[in-house]
């Protein structure tokens, strides 16, 4: 089974399982000790995701909105943890809400830039982005530094979704997003509304309302990781959920699916591990330049001077020579 890049996602910060060296997990309001702790049980190469949960998302002022942002992720920044920490924003903003968003996400990723961290930007829900409203994002894609990322929610209906592109493989639909940096930050079974699709092919609110065993649901998983595999611009996809959770999401869990699959996982898969998509083309050779030694020209023009000058010299010397000569003669016969 392919769950080499697939981690959990947990809800409670907490699972009864080992999460050493997982690809990636995510964390929902964790306090910095919650994350140094999750850091001794995963190793020191796991992409560890931070996400704060906020009731409320205003960008009626995305500049206001992000210093607010920055204020409540300041302790983190300045607490000492590595840089293998990703940090979230906003979460399945509105379509309409793309450009402030940007403006947002900018900021964010200045912010963290200024103490050596990257981020997850975007991690919008299924069926966006597209070309259009992606462009807005140009000048947050154009910064990326080695450590960012672009999140996706991918999640599918029935089996037979698990590899509709616009659901779960958006990426690769967008021009600008298909080669960048991305981690899927949200998957798994959901309803998945789709007015392109036939109404039975949108699914559940949860796995376990689905009529599947673990069995298959494992294999969904591992069908969507082995397309994940394909891309090397992807790091790793978090399973929603693993471990405890609120009521409300309890057909959602799926702790023992994901512990038998990761089983499977006979060498860990970590991303940074992996050559950089970020490295910098090596600059052309510069042109051959001929080197003018203007020392040397110096010299040559100096002495070029000084030989007219003495000989110059030397014919006024000959000059005053004849014309002593004279004067002796003249003054000899007198």
């Amino acid at each position: 089974m392919s769950f080499r890049k697939i981690g959990p996602f947990l809800q409670r910060n907490s699972c009864s399982m080992s999460l050493r060296n997982v690809p990636v997990v995510k964390l929902i309001d964790p306090s910095v000790q919650t994350i140094k702790d999750m850091r001794a049980m995963t190793g020191p190469k796991t992409i560890i995701i931070v996400r704060k949960f906020f009731k409320f998302q205003p960008l009626s002022n995305p500049h206001q909105e992000a210093t607010n942002w920055e204020n409540i992720f300041y302790p983190y920044v300045t607490a000492g943890l590595d840089n293998n920490i990703v940090f979230e924003g906003y979460n399945e903003i509105s379509e309409a809400d793309t450009a402030p968003h940007a403006i947002f996400e900018k900021r964010r990723q200045d912010f963290l830039h200024g103490y050596g961290y990257g981020g997850v930007y975007g991690n919008h829900g299924v069926g966006n982005l597209n070309n259009e409203n992606v462009k807005p994002y140009t000048s947050l894609i154009a910064n990326f530094s080695d450590r960012d990322f672009f999140g996706w929610h991918s999640y599918w209906g029935t089996g037979q979704t698990v590899l509709n592109p616009w659901h779960t493989l958006r990426w690769s639909l967008v021009d600008m997003l298909k080669d960048v940096p991305g981690l899927v930050t949200e998957m798994g079974r959901d309803y998945v509304k789709d007015i392109n699709l036939a109404s039975n092919l949108w699914g559940k609110r949860g796995w376990k309302l689905s009529g599947i065993s673990s069995k298959e649901y494992r294999e969904e998983i591992d069908l969507y990781g082995k397309a994940l595999d394909t891309y090397p611009n992807m790091a790793g996809a978090t399973l929603f959920l693993v471990g405890p959770c609120e009521k409300q999401w309890d057909n959602y869990q799926a702790e023992e699916v994901y512990r038998i699959g990761s089983t499977t996982v006979t060498e860990p898969y970590f991303y940074f591990d992996q050559p950089s998509l970020l490295s910098s083309p090596q600059p052309p050779n510069p042109p051959v330049i001929p080197v003018v030694d203007e020392t040397k020209e110096a010299v040559e023009k100096l002495l070029i001077d000084l030989s007219k000058q003495l000989t110059e010299a030397q014919i006024r010397l000959g000059n005053a020579e004849g014309l002593i000569e004279k004067l002796k003669g003249i003054i000899y016969e007198q």
